[in-house]
């Protein structure tokens, strides 16, 4: 602690933790037992109870109608030593938790779609996809188009330009390309200089990543001041 810091223990009244009243019997200095940097004054409870949270959160949006799926498959051919399931019943699952990683449906958190998500981010919350795409910030700042039922294999990924807007269509959702969907694909591939549907195919999924972070760590940021809760 510097001169400061030993001020600030000694004036606090207020427990950083509980945000409660202190008292001088229960008053004791908290600190992080890795970097050894003061936090704050805390009861004596609040500061033996205080840790740091030592597993993973894997957070995967609508996981639980389909990539859960996936990872359940696929664990049989990956090592792991402790499996947890919470179901919520025979096929769909709220948490997956595999050793220290936690997978997690961010669409419990938030139900709506990336795109309308993203579209309430104020200007100066996508910070991940900036880092991402400095310069194409702006573009990206809403769900990418992809023709998923197109990429019936690897050699899709070689081809050097976009299918036609036909097979960006969605036979399992019933639903057409727009005009409009189709020429922000085509946008985003000439602006982000795409030459194979392999390029684009890696810019959609880390845009989509990016854009998924951003989100939930906004939403964390407002459960924190407004609640002091963390949704994970």
């Amino acid at each position: 602690m510097n001169e400061q810091q030993k001020i600030d223990f000694l004036n606090e009244q207020t427990c950083h933790i509980c945000k409660k009243q202190l008292d001088i019997k229960t008053k004791v200095i908290d600190h992080c037992h890795w970097s050894s940097r003061y936090r704050g004054a805390a009861h004596k409870i609040c500061n033996l109870n205080y840790h740091n949270i030592s597993k993973f959160r894997c957070l995967l949006h609508g996981a639980k109608n389909y990539d859960d799926h996936f990872l359940i498959k696929a664990l049989r051919h990956v090592p792991h030593k402790h499996l947890t399931i919470i179901p919520m019943n025979i096929e769909k699952y709220s948490v997956i938790l595999v050793d220290d990683v936690i997978f997690l449906d961010s669409f419990q958190f938030l139900s709506a779609s990336l795109n309308t998500l993203s579209s309430n981010l104020p200007q100066d919350g996508f910070k991940v996809l900036s880092q991402c795409f400095p310069y194409q910030t702006d573009l990206l700042r809403r769900k990418g188009v992809y023709p998923y039922e197109y990429m019936t294999d690897s050699s899709k990924f070689s081809e050097t330009s976009l299918p036609p807007i036909e097979y960006f269509s969605s036979k399992l959702l019933n639903e057409s390309c727009s005009n409009e969907s189709y020429a922000f694909a085509q946008q985003v591939w000439e602006e982000l200089i795409c030459t194979t549907l392999g390029d684009y195919h890696d810019i959609y999924l880390i845009g989509d990543v990016a854009l998924l972070a951003d989100i939930f760590q906004y939403f964390r940021d407002l459960c924190l001041r407004h609640y002091q809760l963390d949704p994970i």
